[in-house]
């Protein structure tokens, strides 16, 4: 009899553990914050920040440190992102309209996946980095004031900021849209974005 009651009490709290964990998540990645600072959440092993601007909701994801390959995908009813990384998988659910994804100092993988629907900023920080977009999503990718990085777009509407150091395989379709920027410096000679 004993045993039965540590087994059911087991049994008990590991449903109530479960239960809580995901109301918690669910919580979390739900929140929408009116300001237009945002407002940063720790979300399923992830740091993310969601900003509600007047036209559409962001959602800011920060690399950590020790996340080498970061691969983005989306589930096909457009409710949930995940960000798969070595740390482990960040799910990010509604609301969205936008993704934003900023690495660090480190050399860093950032692949969005074909399932990706939502439009994507990537800013890899520095570090010789390779960035690929394999989605048909609009997908901006940021690699200005950092070391040579390689970029991959989709040939449809990918748009690159770049070093001129930096390689890229833009597409004729999207050369002619005006979709490449190679930019040598600013008006103050510093391409450094968030200085």
């Amino acid at each position: 009899m004993k045993i039965f009651k540590c087994v059911l009490i087991l049994i008990i709290f590991f449903l109530h553990s479960c239960d809580r964990d995901e109301t918690e998540e669910l919580i979390e990645s739900n929140v929408k914050d009116d300001a237009t600072e945002g407002i940063t959440k720790n979300i399923s092993k992830c740091q993310v920040t969601v900003k509600s601007l007047a036209s559409h909701t962001q959602v800011i994801y920060h690399v950590s440190k020790n996340s080498n390959t970061i691969r983005v995908n989306e589930r096909s009813d457009g409710q949930t992102l995940t960000i798969r990384t070595k740390s482990g998988v960040c799910k990010i659910t509604k609301p969205f309209d936008e993704l934003i994804i900023y690495g660090g100092k480190g050399v860093y993988s950032i692949i969005i996946n074909p399932s990706v629907k939502t439009p994507t900023m990537v800013y890899p920080g520095d570090g010789r980095d390779f960035l690929r977009n394999a989605s048909d999503a609009p997908v901006i990718f940021m690699t200005l004031g950092d070391k040579k990085d390689k970029v991959i777009g989709n040939k449809m509407n990918t748009r690159f900021w770049m070093d001129p150091e930096d390689t890229h395989n833009a597409s004729p379709t999207e050369i002619n849209q005006g979709k490449l920027h190679i930019v040598n410096s600013f008006e103050n000679s510093n391409k450094i974005l968030d200085g």
